[in-house]
């Protein structure tokens, strides 16, 4: 099996919603009334703003947004992936922003001469038919004033530690 699907198969199998839908499943087969309300239980508890923005808070306690003028100069901006997700519609192609902070802050970064190349991923998911973001990405960020020989995309790189190998 591809590690890269293992990778993205195993990130699914121990995530929260695997967790309720295995409560759900043991209550349903075992005639468990209270793993089913555990499941339940999980899934709203998990699903309130409190808690999904006290774990995000959380998670990036020690990460301080900085201002553009304290960043240091470095070689180049590298925008991780994972900011698109794509659907279709009657033929045409729809892409929607999860976290657009990544691209607008590179763009930010390379605006302010913060390093001289843009770097953008340029792999897809084994699964899917949508183009890869590095390209998109490529197209929006000359579209936003960064010039094209500033942009790098990368190779078919699936996942953060393959590029980190590839740039070694």
């Amino acid at each position: 099996m591809d590690t890269v699907f293992l990778h993205k198969l195993l990130a699914l199998l121990f995530s929260p919603m695997a967790l309720i839908l295995l409560l759900l499943l043991i209550g349903l087969l075992r005639r468990s009334a209270s793993c089913i309300v555990a499941g339940f239980i999980v899934l709203w508890v998990a699903a309130t703003p409190l808690v999904g923005s006290s774990f995000w808070r959380f998670l990036e306690r020690d990460f301080q947004h900085v201002t553009l003028d304290k960043v240091v100069r470095a070689d180049a901006i590298v925008v991780l992936s994972g900011t698109l997700s794509f659907s279709s519609s009657r033929g045409r192609l729809i892409q929607e922003w999860g976290d657009p902070d990544r691209f607008f802050g590179g763009i930010d970064l390379v605006k302010a001469n913060k390093a001289p190349y843009l770097v953008f991923r340029g792999g897809k998911l084994p699964w899917s038919s949508y183009p890869p973001e590095g390209v998109i990405f490529r197209a929006r960020a000359i579209n936003s004033g960064v010039h094209p020989t500033s942009i790098i995309v990368t190779g078919d790189l699936a996942n953060t530690a393959q590029e980190a190998k590839a740039n070694c």
